[in-house]
C-alpha cells in the first residue's frame, strides 16, 4: 500500500506542473503618473507697478489730477491751498501664483505746515517695539482691506490709493519749505505662504528694524 500511495502523488504532482504551464503569467501595468516642476513666479514683467496722475495747473494756481499716469510731479505750494495727489499701486498675478503680503513704504520729507495720512486700508507694520522702518528710511505699510489684518491674496489689485482723500494738505501759515521737501513712495510684493507674517514676508527687502 505505500508504494502505490508513493505513485499516485507523484503522478498528481506532474499532471499539475503540466497544466500551469499552458496560461500566460499573470500581469497588469498602470499609466504613468508624470510630475513636472516650475518656479512660482510671483508676477509677470510690470505686474507691480506704483504710478499716479499728472498734477496738472490750472489758471487760478490749483492743480488738477489728469492723463496721464506718472511716476513724478512737481509742485507750487501756495498756503492753504491743497494738492491733489494719487499715488496707487496695481497688481496682476501670473495663475496660480501663491498668496502674498503687499507693502508701501512712505518717506516723509515734508516740512512742517504740509501732511498727508495714509488710507485706513493699509495698516501700521509693527515690529515688537515700532512701525517697521524699510531700506529707503520711510515708514511701511501693508495692505489690509480691513485695516486690521494683513491681507494674504492671489488675485489681481488696481487702483490701490495710499492717501487718504488722494491729497497733501497745506497749512494756511506754511511760509517757508526749506530745502526741496519730497514725498516719496515704494511698494513691495512678497509671498505669505513659508512665512510666519507680514513681518517676515518684508524682511526679503534688508529692511532697518526699529
Amino acid at each position: 500500500m505505500k508504494k502505490t500511495l508513493t505513485i499516485v502523488l507523484a503522478l498528481a504532482l506532474v499532471i499539475a506542473l503540466s497544466v500551469a504551464g499552458t496560461f500566460a503569467l499573470f500581469s497588469a501595468k498602470t499609466e504613468v503618473v508624470s510630475n513636472t516642476f516650475a518656479m512660482g513666479g510671483l508676477i509677470p514683467e510690470n505686474g507691480l507697478t506704483l504710478k499716479e496722475h499728472t498734477a496738472e495747473i490750472q489758471a487760478d494756481g490749483t492743480y488738477k489730477l489728469v492723463e496721464p499716469e506718472v511716476t513724478s510731479n512737481d509742485y507750487t505750494v501756495v498756503p492753504g491751498v491743497n494738492l491733489p495727489k494719487d499715488p496707487h499701486v496695481d497688481v496682476t498675478f501670473l495663475e496660480n501664483a501663491p498668496l502674498c503680503y503687499l507693502f508701501v513704504e512712505v518717506v516723509n520729507d515734508l516740512p512742517e505746515g504740509l501732511g498727508f495720512a495714509v488710507d485706513t486700508k493699509w495698516m501700521p507694520l509693527m515690529s515688537e517695539t515700532a512701525q517697521v522702518t524699510g531700506p529707503n528710511g520711510g515708514l511701511v505699510y501693508v495692505y489690509s482691506e480691513n485695516g486690521t489684518d494683513a491681507l494674504k491674496f492671489n488675485t489681481n489689485r488696481a487702483d490701490l490709493g495710499i492717501l487718504a482723500d488722494n491729497q497733501v494738505t497745506v497749512s494756511k501759515d506754511v511760509a517757508d519749505l526749506g530745502a526741496a521737501p519730497k514725498l516719496d513712495f515704494y511698494a513691495y510684493l512678497s509671498q505669505a505662504i513659508g512665512v510666519s507674517g507680514p513681518q517676515e514676508a518684508f524682511g526679503v527687502f534688508a529692511t532697518a528694524q526699529p
